[in-house]
């Protein structure tokens, strides 16, 4: 939601974010540059793969690159 900015959507994802133990800066955080964020890399490799499959991203793929990525903290299936 903070990748196509639904106002009402992010409201209802911020507050269910924090519920599950996101902390304020993770949130602010998320829409931008990853990696400035407080992100380990397993959810770097997350988040640019979110990046990719996201509807506004119509030529998003999971690319070899991606994949190797997230092939360091994840298996197969994982992904």
């Amino acid at each position: 939601s903070k990748t196509h900015g639904c106002f009402f959507c992010n409201r209802n994802n911020e507050a269910g974010a924090k519920e599950v133990g996101f902390t304020d800066a993770q949130i602010a955080a998320l829409g931008g540059e990853a990696d400035s964020a407080p992100w380990t890399p397993a959810e770097r490799s997350v988040i640019a793969l979110a990046d990719e499959l996201a509807l506004t991203n119509m030529g998003g793929a999971l690319t070899p690159a991606l994949h190797a990525a997230l092939k360091t903290h994840f298996t197969e299936g994982q992904i």
